[in-house]
């Protein structure tokens, strides 16, 4: 659990980083830092939500937690919807309670269908895990005729 000596404060340079679906509203507040070059860096605090039965971050929110902030990044550097096509992930060390995780990503190859791109989560110095992704460019939505519902 959190305890007193466990400091929550958010780092200077990050604001609130909204979700992008209810989904996402779920893995508790997030913040966000622009980086040169335009990526997001991400970053929030490890809840008691966040950990499993062993009280590590639980391997199922590391991988949604990759899964958002690379396709977060690929979406807003091509102006375009995305859908993960590939996601692979590297779990190389615990992280605990109260432990503050930046996810710094990059984006490796721009095809004409296909987007490239890895990130790494960081507590401190430590990296905890990395991610590799493979996401597909969705076409355009269909604009609405004037009257008709997107629905």
């Amino acid at each position: 659990m959190i305890g007193a000596s466990v400091d929550l404060q958010v780092p200077t340079g990050f604001g609130p980083y909204p979700p992008v679906s209810a989904f996402m509203a779920l893995l508790g507040p997030m913040h966000a830092r622009e980086e040169e070059g335009g990526q997001l860096r991400l970053g929030l605090h490890l809840l008691p939500a966040h950990m499993n039965h062993q009280e590590a971050a639980h391997g199922g929110f590391v991988a949604t937690l990759s899964d958002n902030a690379l396709g977060v990044n690929v979406a807003r550097r091509l102006g375009k919807r995305v859908a993960t096509a590939n996601l692979s992930v590297d779990y190389l060390a615990r992280a605990s309670v109260g432990e503050w995780v930046e996810v710094v990503t990059r984006i490796d190859k721009i095809g004409r269908r296909m987007v490239f791109a890895e990130c790494s989560g960081h507590v401190a110095e430590r990296v905890i895990f990395k991610a590799r992704g493979i996401f597909a460019v969705l076409p355009e939505r269909p604009q609405a005729r004037k009257g008709e519902s997107e629905c």
